[in-house]
């Protein structure tokens, strides 16, 4: 079996869905999945604590990395939402699969449309917020980019738990570790059936 870690900066002794938005998130929306990776290194860097856990043998997955009929039924539900008809890696099931192998289909990639004149007219402030400036104006580009990106995370959550699945697999990139980026195993646990309890390898279960 495939262990899974997640980092956190919380502690707790079973997994909650939707998870409690951390204090460092004020003023990002709220995930409703639990987000994990068998990458040891990427997990590590999440937080101060981390635990590790297992897919239940009885779980439905999908994995979104395969070309397949499921894989692109849950493409089309997602292209069919406002925020999913506007994003590029709904175009074409190949497309799709090959950014869920490279893990780019975990960022939102406009279209033509008012969603890319936003995203350009927003990145000069947003590049400042994440250079240090603490302006208002600046944080607020930058939990906006976040937000869109976490919008189309949750949207994605949300259609996979509407098809029936209790978790899927993917790739995600780390861009923060030495050399060029890197796709690392995500495994995106969408309700309690998916996992087995947390086991802490450093820090502590209690709350």
């Amino acid at each position: 079996m495939v262990e899974w870690y997640h980092g956190t900066n919380s502690r707790f002794t079973d997994w909650r869905f939707p998870p409690p938005l951390p204090r460092d998130k004020e003023g990002l929306r709220p995930h409703s999945a639990v987000f994990l990776t068998s990458d040891l290194t990427l997990a590590s860097g999440a937080g101060d604590y981390l635990c590790s856990a297992q897919l239940q043998p009885d779980c439905r997955v999908l994995d979104l990395r395969d070309l397949s009929a499921e894989s692109d039924a849950l493409r089309n539900a997602v292209g069919a939402s406002e925020l999913g008809s506007h994003c590029m890696w709904t175009r074409s099931v190949v497309d799709w699969c090959v950014g869920w192998n490279s893990g780019e289909t975990m960022r939102f990639a406009p279209d033509d449309s008012a969603f890319s004149a936003r995203l350009a007219q927003l990145m000069p402030s947003a590049k400042l917020a994440m250079a240090g400036s603490r302006l208002p104006k600046h944080q607020q580009a930058w939990n906006e980019l976040q937000n869109l990106t976490r919008d189309w995370i949750e949207l994605i959550a949300v259609t996979g738990r509407e098809l029936g699945y209790d978790a899927l697999l993917a790739n995600e990139v780390d861009r923060h570790r030495p050399g060029p980026p890197m796709a690392c195993p995500l495994l995106i646990a969408l309700n309690a059936k998916a996992l087995t309890p947390p086991r802490w390898i450093f820090g502590s279960g209690r709350r």
